[in-house]
């Protein structure tokens, strides 16, 4: 079988064939248009006609009309205060997103994500149902290149925020998340499950050994003995450690100052949505559930004072989940009020601490604030009515020039406002994605009915792969090439083991998730409160 088998073609033709259909049928497009509203600027001439009907209404006298008479040929005039501005709405329109500014990022971002969507979930099942030995799983490849994509994008509009006076904020936010990831590592021993330490000696002490074989294989030992490299190795122990935490925490700063203001745009968008869901006690519920859901992500790797404690003792290890469930109710006896309580904490327990639960919270996380991706876009949109609104109460002089720079900015600024958004939550998925893969995550977990399920279906499709062939002479170079391939690919799987990318992956799966929360929280209490206190 060949290091990349038929993935590689596969993935290949898919991206191909959503590429091109991707100028037709845009995913991205239709989120950014699906029945959704916008507010339409009057021009200078439609304000000024407004503007002399409040005039005409207000004075009765023809002397003071005359001296608030606009002229034609003047276009910045003031606009009165009481003034009543109507704004004509509009659908949002596909030949309209062209005046979006990040539109086109948005939509490649999303079109994107969603073929390395369809790609993970084929690549997936190929896995699971024909498990070949050889074959390195492409989604990977897919997963880290969408985490990349959606750090890159927001760097470019974190970059026009540094032009401004804004730019000191993400400087602040970069050095709260250092510090804050250098507490939460050293925090991992104690309260939480990642084990970076220890991940890190791994390495250390794996690629020592692959060293000292390669020497010993050589026969190369005399000229730098293995003996001198595993002192050198025990001696800077320490300063390596030193050095990858502050790695880490380096890494850390820049996803916290990368995510700062889609955060806080994201605590905006909340603050608006509750504004104009008062009257359904439904959408309020499910607003508030979106927001305090990453609680639950990130409990997930809270580390328990004795994780094997928490797990049902049964008389099998091979015991299905619906089984633990009866075992549990049926554990000593039911008429003790005690024992009621321990059984229904256990299974809370259980239930919160299962390997792969992360994995289907951040689903939930995902889909839930995908399906709230219209209320919040249209909440934002709104504020353009709320502008016009807000200029009969305000007793100070507004332009008209200003006012339509104000009511078109909304619109222009759309696209940023859905890129902070989404890309943040297609990041956090696809970070599940590299767990799930790399940190050899089950989606079954341990129901026994979903893994005979699929250990039948890779039975049945082994026997397919009985009769092997060999490649012709021809073939010799590509032979020796996969060979090559193949050994570096073992290496580096000799390196950087399971357990090590499950906590380094791990950690910054919760590291996006916790810090993304973090300053939503901020922010909304910012909005809440001080914004409120300085408006009134």
């Amino acid at each position: 079988m060949a290091l990349l088998g038929p993935q590689f073609i596969y993935t290949i033709i898919v991206f191909v064939l959503l590429a091109k259909l991707g100028k037709f049928y845009s995913y991205g497009r239709y989120l950014l248009c699906n029945k959704l509203f916008r507010y339409l600027s009057p021009n200078s001439e439609e304000l000024k006609k407004t503007v002399r009907n409040h005039y005409k209404n207000h004075t009765k006298n023809k002397k003071l009309n005359r001296l608030f008479e606009i002229d034609d040929n003047k276009e910045d005039f003031n606009i009165p205060e009481g003034a009543i501005i109507e704004l004509s709405v509009s659908p949002v329109q596909p030949y309209d997103l062209h005046f979006i500014k990040y539109s086109d990022d948005f939509q490649s971002f999303v079109d994107v994500s969603l073929i390395s969507i369809i790609i993970f979930i084929s690549t997936e099942t190929y896995m699971a149902f024909i498990q070949p030995n050889d074959e390195i799983n492409l989604s990977v490849i897919w997963c880290g290149m969408i985490i990349v994509y959606g750090l890159a994008t927001l760097a470019l509009t974190t970059r026009n925020y540094l032009k401004t006076s804004e730019g000191g904020l993400l400087i602040i936010s970069a050095g709260f998340s250092f510090i804050l990831s250098l507490l939460i590592q050293l925090a991992d021993s104690k309260y939480l499950d990642f084990q970076l330490q220890d991940a890190f000696r791994n390495i250390s002490s794996n690629a020592f050994s692959l060293i000292q074989n390669s020497l010993q294989a050589e026969e190369i030992t005399n000229q730098n003995p293995p003996k001198a490299i595993k002192k050198n190795l025990k001696s800077s122990t320490s300063t390596n450690d030193l050095l990858f935490t502050c790695f880490i925490a380096s890494l850390s700063s820049l996803i916290g100052a990368l995510v700062f203001f889609p955060a806080f745009r994201q605590a905006k968008l909340h603050f608006l949505s509750l504004k104009y869901s008062q009257k359904s006690k439904l959408k309020r519920f499910v607003l508030h559930l979106s927001l305090i859901f990453p609680i639950l992500v990130s409990a997930c790797w809270i580390k328990t004072q004795n994780n094997e404690s928490l797990q049902i003792k049964t008389a099998s290890k091979n015991i299905s989940s619906i089984q633990k469930f009866i075992n549990l109710l049926n554990y000593e006896n039911s008429d003790s009020k005690f024992t009621v309580l321990y059984s229904a904490k256990s299974l809370f327990l259980n239930i919160l601490f299962a390997k792969n639960l992360k994995i289907y919270l951040v689903l939930i996380l995902f889909f839930m604030r995908l399906a709230l991706f219209r209320h919040y876009m249209q909440s934002y949109l709104n504020l353009a009515y709320e502008i016009a609104a807000n200029t009969r109460k305000q007793s100070a002089k507004v332009t008209s020039t200003k006012f339509i720079s104000s009511i078109s900015s909304i619109y222009q600024y759309y696209g940023v406002v859905a890129s902070h958004y989404i890309i943040p939550l297609y990041m956090l998925l696809f970070m599940v994605f590299l767990l799930k893969t790399l940190g050899n995550y089950s989606w079954c977990g341990d129901i026994q009915f979903c893994n005979n399920f699929v250990n039948l279906i890779s039975n049945w499709s082994s026997n397919f792969q009985k009769n092997t062939t060999y490649s012709p002479n021809l073939f010799k170079r590509l032979e020796t090439s996969h060979f090559n391939l193949s050994q570096s690919h073992d290496a580096l799987n000799k390196i950087l083991t399971q357990d090590v990318l499950r906590s380094i992956i791990g950690y910054f799966t919760f590291w996006t998730n916790t810090i993304w929360f973090t300053i939503s929280c901020f922010g909304l209490f910012y909005y809440n409160y001080i914004d409120n206190q300085y408006s009134e």
